[in-house]
């Protein structure tokens, strides 16, 4: 471990039990990533299965609006101005899941970089 102190003198240290602690460390990252694979795997379920609701929605209803790209946990839609009443829709089955409500940012724009939030 490195260590700096306020008057600029760098200190070292050395754990001499380095096998009992780097084992133990060892665990506790593999412990991390095992829990972390789960939570982030189940989001990813989460995200697909509302996008897979929402592009039924589009569908089912004849609409002219598409899905047009995913970005991680962003779905990003070519939306008709014409069908601006199903926004209402898509955002309740994005933000209602099996776990619970979501919290959901809705945002338009002709560019993604210059989206506005809207509250619907």
């Amino acid at each position: 471990f490195f260590f700096s102190s306020r008057r600029r003198h760098t200190r070292y240290w050395r754990d001499w039990s380095s096998d009992v602690c780097s084992s133990d460390l060892q665990i506790a990252v593999e412990q991390r990533k095992a829990l972390n694979n789960v939570v982030q795997s189940t989001a990813a379920d989460i995200f697909y299965s509302r996008v897979s609701a929402i592009d039924k929605l589009l569908k089912d209803n004849n609409l002219k609006s598409f899905i047009s790209i995913l970005i991680h946990d962003s779905l990003i839609l070519d939306f008709c101005k014409d069908e601006v009443n199903f926004l209402s829709a898509i955002e309740n089955i994005f933000s209602n899941t099996e776990f619970g409500k979501f919290i959901t940012t809705v945002k338009i724009g002709n560019k993604l970089s210059k989206m506005k939030v809207v509250k619907i």
